[in-house]
């Protein structure tokens, strides 16, 4: 099932943030793959009737994707280990999932020379995917 079709059975508002165009020479289908990953944690680990956010921007330095939720969040002690294959963080145990997401994503979004990073919130979760425009 597709996030967006499990949001709505939630009552979650999926807000778009997205320039009308980004250049930038990826993998589409790959990269659609790693962002649905967040978008899918960010569904699952909210709760009913709530929001996410979700959008990309670009400079002269680098495109930044990033999904938003203010759902349960990541536990301090799982932040550096919810990239590893089949990890599940203690808040996340309960929920659906093998803990593959996140792994594949970073796995994604390295061989596209970026990086993804998550950051702890008051409330919920930011999950950012970087790419540098800069060539070598």
């Amino acid at each position: 099932m597709q996030a967006e079709e499990k949001a709505q059975k939630k009552g979650i508002d999926i807000c778009p943030c997205f320039p009308e165009r980004i250049g930038y020479r990826h993998d589409a289908n790959w990269i659609s793959e790693a962002v649905y990953n967040l978008l899918d944690n960010a569904v699952k680990y909210s709760d009913s009737e709530g929001s996410i956010q979700i959008g990309a921007e670009a400079n002269e330095m680098f495109v930044r994707i990033w999904v938003r939720d203010y759902g349960i969040g990541i536990e301090p002690e799982d932040e550096a280990k919810v990239f590893q294959r089949f990890y599940r963080g203690k808040s996340a145990a309960k929920k659906e999932g093998f803990g593959i997401g996140l792994y594949l994503t970073r796995e994604i979004v390295l061989l596209h020379q970026g990086f993804v990073r998550l950051k702890r919130k008051k409330d919920g979760t930011l999950a950012e995917i970087y790419f540098s425009l800069i060539e070598d």
